[in-house]
């Protein structure tokens, strides 16, 4: 099993050439829930079902070439459609029938791939990595790509191949053009967002890592959330540059809710200073303002989480709030160092 905070530091080319399914389960892993795939076991499954996949494909091919089917113009669609009606209809790939509304209350293992398996279906988080992690062991390229809180699957063999979007998220199977997403979204959000830019195995990772950093706010571990969200953008920073990627606005956003819970949570007077100092830069494509926030909220969240603190002074302070407790500091020095090495995501280590 892959430990997410590894992947974040290998290179382009080392991430390539990993499972696209193994990478899903580890940015899954530690989620409440999710402790209960077996991720070997998963894999075999996803193997199998490609073995299936493939055999069903080469008795259907017939088909194809004598133009009995809805795509005679195309063997790459054949060849999809093929694949996604026998997971459907033959192996019981579906949506997860209690997803389908708009107020649905998903759960964590719904945006993994854990869902599939541990639960009543799939969503449109899920099910297109199946996709390409089956479609992928049967040679087909197959990325994934977004718009607007959707993720789909897309075959592109470009240059010079066919390229065309995947929408299986559901019963049945379209292939719907860039426009059929577009509707009413300006230009230049679908530039800054990269919608339905097939992703680079780097920006899949980022793309797990955010689904992580989302299942993390929804319970309130802003810890969690930001820090998931900073190693995104440092796999996928903004196209405008420095600190300008949707993935460091939703650090911020993180951060921001962080900060407001803690503040709930403070004494009313005499909280000591933090003096933090200058922390060796950790995430390089992090404006360094965000990074040190985040170092801040880690160390108050610490300092106030810390039971023999709480009972010397916290507990005394919001008794008294005009009393210092004895021992208490005016300032806290704090020598922080990262626990993992910093290092480029996607570079060598």
């Amino acid at each position: 099993m892959y430990d997410w905070h590894e992947l974040v530091l290998l290179p382009d080319r080392a991430l390539a050439r990993l499972d696209i399914a193994a990478v899903n389960l580890a940015c899954g892993a530690g989620l409440p829930g999710c402790d209960r795939i077996d991720a070997e076991r998963c894999l075999r499954t996803i193997d199998d079902m490609a073995r299936r996949c493939g055999r069903f494909t080469d008795r259907v091919m017939p088909m194809f070439r004598a133009g009995r089917c809805d795509y005679p113009e195309s063997e790459p669609k054949f060849r999809v459609q093929a694949m996604i009606s026998h997971l459907q209809r033959d192996i019981g790939v579906k949506y997860h029938p209690g997803r389908k509304t708009p107020d649905s209350v998903f759960e964590d293992v719904d945006h993994f791939l854990h869902g599939i398996f541990l639960s009543e279906g799939g969503t449109c988080g899920s099910m297109p990595v199946l996709y390409a992690a089956v479609g992928r062991r049967l040679g087909y390229p197959i990325m994934l790509t977004a718009t607007k809180s959707h993720l789909l699957a897309r075959w592109d063999a470009l240059p010079g191949g066919d390229c065309f979007n995947i929408e299986g998220a559901g019963e049945g199977i379209s292939f719907f053009p860039d426009e059929h997403y577009f509707q009413d979204m300006p230009p230049e959000t679908i530039r800054h967002c990269r919608y339905l830019e097939s992703q680079s195995p780097r920006h899949e990772l980022a793309g797990f890592l955010s689904q992580r950093a989302h299942c993390f706010m929804d319970r309130k571990d802003w810890q969690e959330a930001s820090t998931a969200f900073a190693w995104a953008n440092e796999l996928a920073p903004g196209v405008n540059g420095h600190g300008s990627g949707m993935y460091a606005f939703l650090t911020w956003q993180a951060l921001k809710v962080w900060d407001e819970e803690l503040r709930h949570r403070l004494p009313e007077r005499l909280f000591p200073k933090l003096d933090i100092g200058l922390p060796a830069h950790h995430f390089r494509e992090l404006p360094r303002e965000i990074e040190r926030e985040l170092i801040r909220l880690r160390i108050q969240q610490s300092v106030l989480d810390d039971p023999d603190y709480e009972r010397r002074w916290w507990a005394p302070l919001r008794a008294n709030p005009f009393a210092r407790p004895r021992g208490l500091p005016e300032m806290l020095r704090i020598d922080y160092r990262w626990s993992r090495p910093a290092a480029r995501a996607g570079q060598p280590v």
